[in-house]
């Protein structure tokens, strides 16, 4: 599996530029951002969010499962080890810590926040965002499969309005969602120079070719190596 690292330009590049956000007190960004609010934006951000919600996986994988059987074992492996890192963090390392909605309450300032309707505002696990790590996993894997500059750029933005919507919709501060950018980046490139550098197995090359008219309601197919 060959890896084409320009396509992870934009995502680097997201990131350093992102540094300089760290120079603002923290939870301003967050006020920044909600303060935008329109109701467009918030029906908008909120669908945003949605997406990258963990349940969507199942639609992600329908789509992985039309590529060859070494992508489907690299994009499960990419979301294990984002799943993975992500829990022990909220749940181990930073277990508790609060969220937006605490820093603005004790600041006594909650009324100035623009809450949006059937949003539920959670108020502690806050490190690292899981939306977020989540978005960029799978626009990561999906620049890294298809290889191609364009793409990854649109990938890059989706994953950014995931981490935006994060901040609008007051569940994350910017920290959390940088960090989830982090680890979503990271573990798809984890992921594909594990299987890179594993042995190659006969499946890999293997596609899945459903028959649901048929007795075997799928076969697998053989396609050649690239």
């Amino acid at each position: 599996m060959k890896i084409n690292h320009k396509v992870l330009l934009p995502f680097i590049g997201v990131l350093l530029l992102s540094l300089c956000f760290f120079s603002f007190p923290k939870g301003e960004i967050v006020l920044a951002v909600n303060k935008t609010h329109t109701p467009f934006l918030n029906r908008f951000f909120a669908g945003v969010s949605s997406i990258g919600n963990t349940m969507s996986i199942f639609l992600f994988i329908a789509i992985v499962l039309r590529y060859k059987l070494k992508f489907l074992y690299f994009f499960v492996m990419a979301f294990l080890i984002e799943s993975t890192i992500v829990i022990l963090c909220k749940h181990l390392f930073f277990d508790g810590l609060p969220r937006p909605y605490l820093l603005f309450e004790a600041k006594g300032i909650l009324t100035q926040i623009n809450f949006v309707e059937g949003v539920r505002v959670n108020k502690r696990d806050s490190f690292p965002s899981g939306h977020t790590a989540y978005a960029f996993v799978i626009a990561t894997f999906f620049a890294l499969k298809i290889k191609k500059m364009l793409p990854a750029i649109g990938l890059c933005l989706f994953a950014m309005l995931v981490g935006i919507s994060r901040m609008y919709l007051v569940q994350h501060f910017f920290m959390d969602v940088f960090a989830g950018a982090v680890v979503g980046i990271s573990s798809a490139y984890i992921a594909i120079v594990l299987i890179k550098n594993s042995r190659k197995r006969t499946w890999y090359n293997m596609k899945i070719r459903f028959t649901p008219t048929h007795k075997n309601w799928f076969t697998l197919i053989t396609f050649p190596d690239n």
